[in-house]
């Protein structure tokens, strides 16, 4: 196991692009409803006695390679002890990239007001990288995902503990399903 992300095979059935986005208007991240998503998915998460505490769907255009700071995305970290099942529509070639600590840290909201930290310097030294369909990923380390051929639409789970609803680290969530 590496401590950023574990992809894995699944026979889930995945909502379309036309579900997650009826009014054919793409937003950059969105709140979509649990019935969207396979009810299976759920029950496997709650025999390790995990849940969802947010769903999200989050789309990113194809942009420039190695341009890192947009309006659609930016070398961020979702939070501390943030753990998440996401699950890629599209965006052929895209690599969800992760980064070292950085120095200067801010803090911003998202379009959906969930909190966000920053990296305030673009210069960061890359430290893994991985092109992703399933994969459980670590979104407390500091990442980007670069996205240069198609549209991409990422499912984005985050995964807590069924009892408590605090979230789950990498490594808590990683043990639980997969250890």
């Amino acid at each position: 196991m590496n401590q950023f992300c574990h992809s894995f095979e699944h026979s889930y059935t995945l909502p379309s692009i036309s579900d997650l986005y009826p009014e054919g208007d793409y937003a950059i991240i969105k709140r979509i409803p649990k019935t969207l998503i396979d009810s299976r998915f759920f029950q496997w998460l709650s025999s390790h006695n995990i849940a969802v505490s947010d769903l999200v769907v989050a789309w990113k255009p194809p942009q420039t390679q190695g341009l890192r700071n947009t309006k659609y995305g930016t070398i961020h970290s979702d939070g501390p002890n943030v753990a998440k099942i996401n699950f890629v529509l599209g965006g052929e070639l895209s690599q969800m990239i992760w980064f070292d600590q950085p120095k200067f840290v801010f803090r911003v909201a998202t379009a959906i007001n969930t909190p966000y930290r920053q990296a305030a310097d673009s210069t960061l030294k890359e430290v893994y990288r991985a092109s992703i369909k399933a994969a459980l990923i670590n979104a407390e380390a500091f990442h980007w995902i670069e996205n240069t051929v198609s549209d991409r639409f990422a499912i984005q789970t985050t995964l807590v503990d069924a009892v408590t609803e605090q979230n789950l680290c990498f490594a808590q969530a990683y043990t639980r399903l997969f250890g």
